[in-house]
């Protein structure tokens, strides 16, 4: 898909998606996304920018090279078939660095990996074909809910895999 197909369409679907957007309520939701192709990752950085209260950021995977995680995001989105890496060894690199955030898998794999439990099958059409796309905010907004949930449910005292920076939105201000 070229970039001007991409451009005209958020520029002709961007209202419409923004009424579907789930609007994060209590500090930003942190959404990271690592995958081996640029063109899978521009539609999703686009798509992502149009929420209020996302933060996105995005890393291309080197071949065969474990990427940076940051432990302080609230969702990573993995592409599970990387070039000379699966996505199955990030989200256990990222389980036991102690990440306590969602790990979702996107585009097509033929196992979700274990103790993954979201999967988006079809990111290539996300940014041109509006059924998909649409699809897509759904399964952010299911991503999102959880992460607020989790937010509203985790105890003042388990703060295991919580990074500094994390534990002050739980910490009253002073």
């Amino acid at each position: 898909m070229s970039l001007e197909k991409m451009a005209s369409f958020f520029l002709s679907e961007t209202p419409r998606l923004k009424t579907l957007m789930k609007i994060p309520p209590n500090g930003p939701v942190r959404v990271r996304i690592i995958d081996d192709y640029w063109t899978a990752i521009v539609p999703l950085r686009v798509l992502l920018s149009l929420w209020d209260n996302i933060s996105a950021s995005a890393v291309t995977q080197e071949a065969g090279q474990m990427p940076y995680l940051d432990l302080d995001c609230d969702i990573y989105l993995i592409d599970e078939e990387l070039d000379r890496l699966h996505g199955s060894q990030i989200v256990d690199e990222l389980r036991n660095c102690g990440f306590a955030g969602i790990i979702a898998c996107i585009g097509q794999c033929d196992k979700t990996p274990e103790g993954v439990k979201y999967h988006f099958k079809t990111k290539t059409l996300i940014g041109s074909d509006v059924g998909i796309t649409h699809e897509f905010v759904a399964f952010m907004n299911m991503l999102i809910e959880e992460v607020l949930r989790d937010r509203m449910e985790e105890p003042a005292g388990d703060r295991r895999g919580t990074s500094p920076k994390q534990l002050k939105m739980f910490l009253p201000p002073r």
